[in-house]
């Protein structure tokens, strides 16, 4: 075992933790590269970084159950990443979409090149801090969960571009559908807000 991981480092240029830690901080597109490929059931993991901006140009597909988020972004207190392409996730179990966690106050997180997001028993989008915006673009911005929440904003600033979603579904949430808490700013649901099934309140808005 101890030689595969010595070969499987040497082959990645580096260990999960030295890309995911050390070299997305440092803003090396092989490390950014190298932690797309380690996080199997997820698509990015940005984590620590405390300045200096990250921009994602392409698709980024996710597929899997990763409790984590299939984007999980964490601890990332400075700088700002944009995602310029399509971000296309697909999670199956109770996994998230798109996570970001309440460590990342400081951080700012662009959305600008179009999000789908389908998820099964997990939340769709959810953001607890930092300064987060959605685009609208020429695609379709939406989020729908089969057997969960759609959007938990509880805590994150929305920036000066605003949150825009063409759709939201929401069926059987444990919680709330849709939940915006301490959240400042401008939301848009452009076309379609679907919540059914929910334990407690469809839609929530407080401190927002």
């Amino acid at each position: 075992a101890g030689l595969l991981v010595g070969f499987g480092t040497r082959l990645g240029s580096g260990c999960t933790s030295g890309h995911g830690v050390c070299g997305i901080s440092r803003l090396s597109l092989r490390s950014l590269s190298a932690t797309v490929v380690f996080i199997a059931t997820g698509a990015v993991s940005l984590q620590n970084n405390t300045g200096g901006d990250v921009t994602f140009n392409g698709t980024i597909t996710g597929t899997g159950s990763n409790n984590a988020g299939a984007i999980n972004i964490d601890a990332t207190t400075g700088g700002t990443a944009t995602f310029a392409g399509l971000v296309d996730i697909d999670v199956t179990g109770a996994g998230t979409g798109v996570s970001i966690a309440n460590s990342n106050a400081g951080g700012t997180f662009d959305f600008t090149g179009g999000l789908d997001i389908d998820s099964v028993n997990g939340t769709g989008f959810e953001a607890l801090s930092g300064t987060i915006s959605v685009a609208a673009t020429g695609g379709d911005e939406s989020v729908t969960t089969t057997a969960g929440q759609a959007i938990n904003l509880n805590g994150a600033t929305i920036g000066a571009a605003g949150v825009s979603f063409d759709n939201l579904s929401s069926a059987n949430s444990a919680g709330r559908g849709v939940n915006l808490d301490t959240s400042a700013g401008t939301f848009t649901v452009t076309s379609t807000t679907s919540v059914t099934g929910s334990t407690t309140q469809g839609v929530r808005a407080v401190n927002s």
